[in-house]
This record gives structure tokens, C-alpha cells and sequence, in this order.
């Protein structure tokens, strides 16, 4: 989970936050998770703002805290996951109606033996 939180009073080498509605929330939502966050550096003046976060501490490889992109006032984060990717993937197949080739003649045969009265009664 990556994003601006802009809650700029969180200690996150504690994981704890001011008491208020908001931080409670959220900081619960990330201790109950057991969520793990990245970014241990300013991402817009002296405030982690920019969080990343992995129910992993071995999710990154890699992260980086560089100069804002174009007129963003927050720094930008650049991070290498450790997470592979299937190179070949598995053959998935498709169900579809196939409504031209159809078997119409058994499809009323069906329907015309069917006793509708008894199944919309008892259903």
C-alpha cells in the first residue's frame, strides 16, 4: 500500500500518533494489520508523508527518496520490490454463450417437459 496519508505527526520509528479520531484510525488500522512502512525518510519538508507500507518487511528491495517530480511539492519515492513475476503464464480458458450453435429443438423440449407450476409455486 503506497500513497500520501498527510498526517505529518506520526513517529513511525514507534508506529504511534497523536490522539485524535483520525491518527487513532489509522494508526490502528496499520498496528492491527501488522502493516510495515518503508519510507523512513522526509518526503515533504521535515514530515513522512509519502508512506509505504507491506504486511512484509521484506516486500522492498530497495527504496529511494529523490527531488520532487516536475512542480510536486512532496519528494518522490522510487522502490524495487522483491516480488517475482511468472514469466510464463498458465493457459486460462474462456466460457462464453454460444447462442448461433445452439440446440434450440432440445432447449423447448426441456422447457415444454418442465413443470413450471409445481417449481414457481414450491420456490
Amino acid at each position: 500500500m503506497a500513497g500520501d496519508c498527510n498526517l505529518p505527526d506520526i513517529d513511525w520509528t514507534y508506529y504511534h500518533a497523536p490522539n485524535s479520531p483520525v491518527y487513532n484510525t489509522f494508526i490502528d488500522f496499520v498496528n492491527n494489520y501488522g502493516f510495515y512502512q518503508y519510507d523512513n525518510q522526509p518526503t515533504r519538508g521535515d514530515n513522512i508523508l509519502n508512506i509505504v507500507m507491506s504486511t512484509s518487511n521484506t516486500f522492498l528491495e530497495d527504496l529511494a527518496v529523490s527531488v520532487p517530480l516536475g512542480t510536486s511539492d512532496h519528494n518522490t519515492i522510487i522502490l524495487k520490490t522483491n516480488v517475482s513475476v511468472e514469466t510464463t503464464c498458465p493457459p486460462t480458458s474462456t466460457s462464453y454463450f454460444d447462442f448461433e450453435h445452439a440446440d434450440y429443438d432440445a432447449i423447448n423440449e426441456y422447457l415444454a417437459v418442465t413443470d413450471w407450476n409445481d417449481i414457481l409455486v414450491t420456490a
